[in-house]
């Protein structure tokens, strides 16, 4: 079957797949002004020297650095999704995150799938996402001699971003109490599903206990087949990549509030807390009218027809036709059929008392069309559409490819690989990964010191 996207006229020159659209990128070359600025090694001393000088010389590394968080050094302290997420999300920005890792790593260096079925501890594809362009380094905590490191590590870096358990941090006194006292400049944002309070603290919350305990998994699907049906799980550890996000908003505030105060942070982030916050529709319609939005399927909400995800000739399509403009839009997408211009479908009411007659006579025409036939028909008139894609096709959407979407960068042991970019575009600036998911325990050396 052909590709939904592949019925573009597209120019192969305009619109390549990943691999196809980098064989041979030119090169990043620093601007004359970041490499003195970086030779003088004046970033570094901002970073070890909080209060005026931070102040004095960050305004001119910013000037010099085309990245914005390019004078800004991250720990990055967990595993698998959450904390390297925003680990991800602030390198990208420029900042110089450094990951630490038990001596055994990260265990999402363990996590399917690998890399053109390569093992060893870097050809994770989740691993390498995730990871790119940070530094590593090992270190074992429950050592007198490593935990001393750590500590030493903490007086040079502006944030510390950890997603360790509450008892555990407070049985090596870096807590939030006693990293106060012992780096009283050190900005803290703490991740971990339950929160640093509460009875559940420290219970172990993976994504989809996550998922489940915040309520969601009862609302998901929003569409199901049957009314009654199981609650499903969303894909891609959702609660876990939301965390991560989240908390590199939490960065950030915490460094602006640095910026302006001269005084650090303490944050304190519950995955299940922030799930509660993008429920806010039906969590405000259950607490102050006791009502629960039910998933729904081809029956719609509120008698609004037509309402939801509809089977077509190679798929399916959502249409959301609530307002009467919205129904004559939909009525020209269509051609203007007979059946659709009788007054028993004029107004809304009418959509709703015959709804399944005009659900009816509609399925004919969805029979008809293809997805993104009707998909781009609907957009033509303005009518709330959507063509549902299969995940296969999604990299070829015209508007993720010219928008570029994915770099193919060159990996020394696992060759070419698509790089999914971040969703922002800041103005005059080209992003580019500045290294690799480091190897286990790669930079040791040139961050801990000799010996280690």
């Amino acid at each position: 079957m052909q590709a939904p996207w592949q019925t573009f006229k597209l120019s192969r020159t305009l619109y390549p797949t990943p691999e196809e659209s980098v064989n041979a990128a030119p090169r990043n070359r620093l601007p004359f002004g970041q490499i003195i600025w970086r030779a003088l090694s004046l970033p570094l001393l901002s970073h070890t020297i909080p209060g005026t000088l931070r102040r004095v010389t960050a305004p001119v590394a910013s000037i010099l650095d085309s990245q914005l968080l390019s004078d800004v050094t991250i720990l990055e302290w967990g595993e698998f999704i959450s904390v390297p997420t925003c680990g991800r999300l602030l390198a990208d920005m420029g900042a110089d995150v450094i990951k630490l890792e038990p001596p055994d790593g990260d265990i999402a260096r363990k996590a399917p799938p690998f890399i053109r079925s390569k093992g060893g501890p870097e050809a994770s594809a989740l691993f390498q996402h995730l990871n790119m362009g940070k530094r590593g380094i090992t270190l074992d905590i429950s050592s007198t001699k490593d935990l001393a490191k750590l500590h030493t590590l903490l007086n040079t870096v502006d944030v510390l971003v950890e997603g360790q358990r509450p008892a555990l941090m407070e049985a090596l006194g870096l807590d939030h109490a006693g990293l106060r006292k012992r780096h009283p400049q050190l900005n803290v944002v703490s991740v971990t599903p339950f929160g640093k309070t509460g009875p559940r603290r420290d219970w172990h919350g993976a994504d989809i206990v996550i998922w489940a305990m915040s309520g969601i998994a009862t609302a998901h699907p929003r569409f199901v087949p049957k009314p009654g049906m199981q609650p499903l799980a969303m894909p891609g550890y959702a609660a876990d990549t939301l965390a991560g996000y989240y908390a590199s908003s939490a960065v950030m505030a915490a460094l602006v509030r640095r910026w302006r105060t001269g005084e650090p942070s303490l944050a304190d982030l519950s995955a299940l807390d922030l799930l509660l916050s993008i429920l806010h529709v039906r969590i405000a319609g259950y607490d102050y009218e006791g009502k629960v939005i039910p998933r729904v399927g081809e029956t719609p909400p509120s008698r609004t027809v037509p309402w939801g995800l509809y089977p077509c000739k190679d798929g399916y399509v959502g249409l959301f036709v609530v307002q009467d403009a919205q129904w004559q839009g939909l009525i020209r997408a269509m051609g203007k059929p007979d059946w659709a211009l009788t007054p028993l479908f004029a107004g809304y009411n009418g959509r709703a008392e015959h709804g399944p007659e005009l659900t009816a006579l509609l399925k004919t025409w969805l029979d008809a069309h293809t997805m993104l036939d009707i998909y781009e028909r609907c957009m033509a008139n303005d009518v709330p559409s959507c063509a549902i894609v299969p995940f296969k096709d999604v990299e070829r959407n015209p508007q993720l490819l010219a928008r570029k979407a994915w770099e193919v960068v060159r990996h020394p042991r696992l060759g070419k690989l698509p790089v999914l970019r971040p969703p922002y575009r800041w103005a005059g600036q080209r992003w580019s990964p500045k290294r690799f998911a480091p190897r286990l325990g790669e930079h040791n050396k040139a961050i801990l010191g000799a010996g280690t």
